[in-house]
């Protein structure tokens, strides 16, 4: 039996986002363990009569990347929404994150060191905000016997999927029904620009497989500047950019919570759900009437720059800390166009 299990982040669109947990269907898979010559190991597949002859039709990672992108574009278009492009950022941080989840077995938004989507997308250059869809299957031995740990399983050296396999993993997610349905809300948000795309196979012969996937949805509305990934405290916080035409910024929002720590597999696959923290520490506005230290927004013809430094100073813990960013797009209800994290250290 294959137990397939995804995890989607429902709606980042309001304060006090939730996520929600979804278990599909069980299905049985005839699993083959040898590979075809030149064309790697297909146990991880399902019976080749269970699909179209386009089904059939293989493709190398970065063209089952591509496919998945044309089938969420097309999910996206059959509620009247835009399409989004594919983010080489975005699909860096999915497929770290697809590669740990399917060579260990587990499926969360916490990886093994503890981080989660946010800082994750961060540590590898995104600026923007993040979103993510999550999805395992796990068949054979090393799923079967729920009484262990899953081994860790390499990452098979080709890695290729069927049409079929990238088919089912997207409908796992669209057809879900509410409201149990944070997969396909994530998928049809009109927020949403652009997307990461992590696909990884792993495999052992007599241990098992794992198909794991992950689509990391992305709000991009401009471009800001650097600032370092951890500050002691007592350091300035300096943030600069400028929005996308027709952005503009509303607030700015720092929220805490404690570091992370490394956390097991066993652990791993009891969690549920993630959010943004609750603990908001700090709340700049672009109305100055509305703060005592007001964001500096300046016009430059159709767009928006800004500037804000912000003091850490005894009033600020050691922790994460997370930087969000609302603005109102096309004079729509505000939305997040920007998470970032900060890691602030105590200082010596």
């Amino acid at each position: 039996m294959a137990f397939r299990f995804s995890r989607s982040f429902s709606n980042k669109l309001n304060a006090a986002p939730t996520l929600l947990l979804a278990l599909a269907n069980a299905v049985a898979v005839a699993c083959t363990y040898g590979a075809r010559p030149g064309a790697a190991a297909f146990e991880h597949l399902p019976d080749e009569q269970a699909m179209t002859a386009d089904q059939r039709e293989i493709l190398d990672q970065e063209s089952a990347k591509q496919y998945m992108l044309k089938l969420i574009n097309r999910d996206r278009a059959s509620v009247g929404v835009g399409p989004v492009v594919l983010d080489d950022v975005a699909s860096k941080a999915g497929q770290l994150h697809s590669d740990e989840m399917a060579t260990n077995g587990y499926l969360s938004h916490w990886t093994l060191d503890g981080r989660k989507p946010d800082q994750r997308y961060n540590d590898v250059g995104g600026k923007d905000a993040v979103m993510e869809n999550a999805f395992v299957s796990l068949e054979g031995t090393a799923a079967e016997d729920s009484s262990r740990e899953p081994a860790k399983l390499p990452l098979h050296s080709s890695q290729v999927f069927h049409k079929y396999e990238l088919d089912q993993i997207e409908s796992s997610f669209f057809n879900e029904q509410p409201p149990n349905d944070g997969h396909r809300v994530n998928i049809i948000d009109p927020s949403h620009t652009s997307v990461g795309i992590g696909l990884s196979f792993a495999s052992q012969f007599g241990m098992g497989v794992r198909t794991a996937c992950a689509q990391e949805f992305v709000n991009h509305y401009g471009e800001a500047e650097e600032f370092p990934a951890k500050l002691t405290l007592g350091d300035p916080l300096v943030l600069k950019g400028t929005l996308s035409k027709g952005v503009n910024l509303t607030s700015i929002d720092i929220r805490w919570e404690a570091l992370p720590k490394p956390i097991s597999v066993a652990e791993l696959n009891k969690t549920s759900s993630y959010s943004m923290p609750d603990k908001i520490t700090m709340t700049y506005s672009a109305d100055p009437s509305q703060s005592n230290d007001p964001i500096v927004v300046k016009k430059d013809g159709d767009q928006q720059s800004y500037a804000l430094t912000i003091k850490t100073d005894k009033e600020w813990q050691p922790g994460l800390y997370y930087i969000t960013y609302w603005a109102s797009v096309n004079g729509k209800e505000d939305c997040i166009v920007s998470c970032r994290t900060v890691q602030l250290l105590a200082a010596q």
